[in-house]
């Protein structure tokens, strides 16, 4: 069952020579006749049901099935089918025919296919090159063409340069990018042309040239709202003399325009106010100075070494008056880290305000009502006669203060006194001398104070004693201790002696005085 790409099938007929079905050497038996018949039916069928798209493929948008009732022994070079496909593709197709294996389909220039080349239901011939197959009937999506072509009409998008592209009619391109070889040279006819984006003309001549169609028009270049209806302004070119004529740039919302005239003069320049129906000269430095009503160095008659700058000191005999809602001056401290400061009059108060350096923030430290007698420094009133009460004055101090008038008097003791308008001196009367007799008594110019002798000796005759004055001595049996060294002082168990042993403590603080016998030490209470 060979096919016509079997090797064993020859061209040359004459080479037809192998055994029956393959060939018939000369001198076969009338038998090898019929299947070397047979075979070239057979072959000639199969060649026929697969260059004749007798078959629809199976499978998938991606992977194609061909299958024939006798399938091909092997791919050949070459060797074509032609099938109904079955799907579109998605992209990249390989066909498997009779299970001889899977291989790609590509393009008659070799690249891969893309979406759509084949699409369900049309007739596709395929050949194969020795490796994959390629399509031979055109493709159906983004067909790659060469030489020359010949279509009344294109669907779809265009690639690639394009530059071998002649006898085009450009008003059927509605999309995509013409090169810059197809656009060169001159065009005419154009009654419309809309584009987005920038246009560039690089040019060191004319580069955009208007031109009135009849005479007495005059072109001019309009800019147009998105909406493509509404105008907003116009540039245009008129001939004449005088005011109005000449280049004029319009706005349509007022009907102003700026217009160099085409007269030749320095006041060539003027500007119409449509609002009043006139032309104004625009000022420069070719038509101002004497004669043209504009002084440049002066302004209402002063000059400008008159007028108040910022950048030059400003001295004047007259009044400065600034009118605004709460109108302020600022006094603005160049130097790092001080503060800036503001006089402002604000719903009749009179404010100082301060301002830290780098700071936003306005801070009041003096204001001053004017329909009222008070001021305040960073938010506490000051004080004048105008608004000083004694009620005032008491709250604030939180006493009443003395009156003026009156007079203080020494006392029995002391000499001096006086008003209390200014300072006063109390003198203290030397005392007498303290005797044991001494009573708290007082003279016009002296005094003197009772002596209390219990708060200095003790007078009691208690045995069992545990408090005495400062300065009290007693014997205490110690045994020896160092002169001046503190002990704890006890009352003796049976209540008649003082020890350091055990018993009750007596008060204070003692210390030893000396040695009154072998075996008791004097102490004196020093606290």
């Amino acid at each position: 069952m060979a096919d016509y790409s079997a090797s064993s099938w020859n061209e040359v007929d004459a080479s037809n020579t192998s055994a029956s079905p393959d060939g018939l050497p000369t001198g076969a038996q009338p038998s090898a006749l019929a299947p070397r018949l047979r075979a070239m039916a057979g072959a000639a069928k199969r060649s026929w049901d697969r260059i004749n798209a007798a078959t629809t493929s199976t499978g998938t948008a991606t992977a194609s099935i061909l299958t024939y009732s006798q399938g091909p022994a092997l791919y050949f070079k070459g060797e074509r089918f032609a099938f109904w496909a079955n799907a579109t593709n998605t992209g990249a197709l390989t066909i498997n025919i009779n299970a001889l294996g899977a291989k790609s389909i590509l393009r008659p220039n070799g690249t891969a296919l893309v979406a759509g080349d084949i699409t369900n239901g049309t007739f596709t011939e395929i050949v194969y090159d020795g490796t994959n197959f390629r399509i031979v009937n055109s493709v159906q999506a983004s067909p790659t063409f060469t030489g020359t072509v010949t279509a009344p009409t294109f669907s779809g998008a265009f690639s690639g340069s394009g530059a071998a592209i002649t006898g085009l009619n450009a008003s059927q391109l509605t999309t995509g990018t013409l090169p810059n070889a197809v656009l060169s040279g001159a065009y005419n006819g154009i009654t419309n042309l809309g584009m987005a984006g920038t246009l560039t003309n690089v040019t060191n001549s004319e580069a955009l040239r208007l031109q009135a169609a009849t005479t007495g028009n005059d072109p001019f270049i309009s800019f147009y709202e998105a909406d493509g209806t509404t105008r907003r302004a116009y540039i245009q070119h008129r001939d004449g003399a005088g005011n109005g004529n000449g280049i004029r740039l319009t706005t349509d919302a007022t009907g102003d325009f700026l217009n160099l005239t085409n007269d030749n003069t320095t006041s060539a320049l003027v500007l119409f106010d449509s609002s009043v129906g006139a032309y104004y000269k625009v000022w420069h430095e070719g038509n101002d100075g004497a004669g043209s009503t504009l002084e440049a160095d002066t302004v209402d008659g002063y000059h400008a070494t008159g007028l108040f700058r910022n950048n030059a000191d400003f001295s004047t005999s007259g009044n400065l008056t600034i009118t605004n809602s709460a109108p302020y001056i600022v006094l603005s401290d160049t130097t790092s880290g001080s503060y800036n400061t503001r006089i402002v009059v604000d719903a009749n108060n009179w404010l100082l305000q301060k301002q830290a350096d780098g700071s936003t923030t306005w801070t009041t430290f003096m204001q001053f009502e004017m329909d009222t007698t008070n001021a305040y420094a960073n938010g506490s009133q000051i004080w004048t006669n105008d608004n000083v009460t004694a009620s005032s004055l008491t709250t604030k101090l939180g006493y009443t203060p003395a009156n003026r008038a009156i007079v203080l008097t020494a006392g029995n003791g002391l000499t001096g006194g006086g008003g209390i308008d200014t300072n006063r001196t109390f003198t203290l009367g030397t005392p007498t001398a303290i005797t044991a007799s001494s009573t708290n008594s007082v003279t016009a110019t002296s005094h003197t104070h009772d002596f209390d002798v219990a708060s200095f000796i003790y007078t009691g005759s208690s045995s069992s004693n545990v408090t005495f004055p400062l300065g009290t001595y007693i014997a205490v049996y110690s045994g020896y201790i160092d002169l001046a060294a503190s002990a704890t002082v006890r009352l003796g168990t049976s209540g008649d002696f003082y020890t350091t042993g055990s018993g009750a403590v007596v008060t204070g603080t003692w210390r030893t005085r000396g040695a009154v016998g072998q075996d008791r030490m004097l102490f004196q209470r020093v606290s």
